[in-house]
């Protein structure tokens, strides 16, 4: 392992190392520090973490091995750049912490969820997190709290007019009024409202 060779091109400003990452001001002292320790510990990453035909092909410009400075961390159980399963953890539940979180029964709160899930997530790992997709795998929670709040001003214009009206003439309502929305996860959808809109 050549460690004294990547000294020598980090004191000799080489701009291979001082500009590999354009979010990074190798001006700064702190920056400094990190460039040199990621530095060496790419160098390790390479002499003794990957597989030798990966740290050629990385070596070589054939591949390159995103965030290899951060090899080392993840070896020791820190992860970077995470895409969380946020449709399956919002559709089967999940323990956040000590807590268990149920499955949303609507929008609100599954948008309120979502950024617990994502600080919850970066608070153990480093570099960037995603939700792709969002409006997709919002979608049930979306239809769901229409259908709610259509039912609640079915309800209190039933009131307002003086007329009776039935759960089941309520459901015939909604039912109409939403059959048209396409959505994705039908089976999803069933299972929702059968705890009840």
């Amino acid at each position: 392992m050549d460690l004294s060779g990547v000294v020598d091109r980090y004191c000799g400003h080489d701009e291979a190392i001082m500009n590999e990452n354009a979010n990074k001001n190798s001006k700064v002292f702190a920056t400094q520090r990190d460039l040199l320790a990621g530095s060496i510990s790419k160098e390790y990453a390479l002499e003794k973490l990957l597989p030798k035909n990966v740290a050629e092909g990385h070596r070589n410009g054939w591949i390159h091995f995103h965030d290899l400075d951060y090899t080392l961390n993840a070896s020791g159980g820190l992860y970077n750049c995470m895409l969380i399963d946020f449709p399956g953890m919002l559709k089967h539940g999940f323990t956040l912490g000590e807590a268990e979180i149920s499955t949303p029964k609507s929008l609100k709160t599954a948008g309120e969820v979502i950024p617990q899930i994502i600080a919850n997530v970066s608070s153990n790992m480093y570099g960037g997190v995603s939700a792709h997709r969002l409006d997709e795998f919002l979608e049930p929670y979306a239809v769901l709290s229409f259908k709610k709040t259509l039912r609640k001003h079915i309800i209190r214009m039933a009131e307002f007019e003086g007329v009776e009206i039935t759960e089941e003439e309520i459901n015939e309502i909604i039912d109409n009024a939403t059959s048209n929305i396409p959505v994705t996860d039908n089976e999803f959808m069933k299972e929702l409202e059968q705890d009840g809109i």
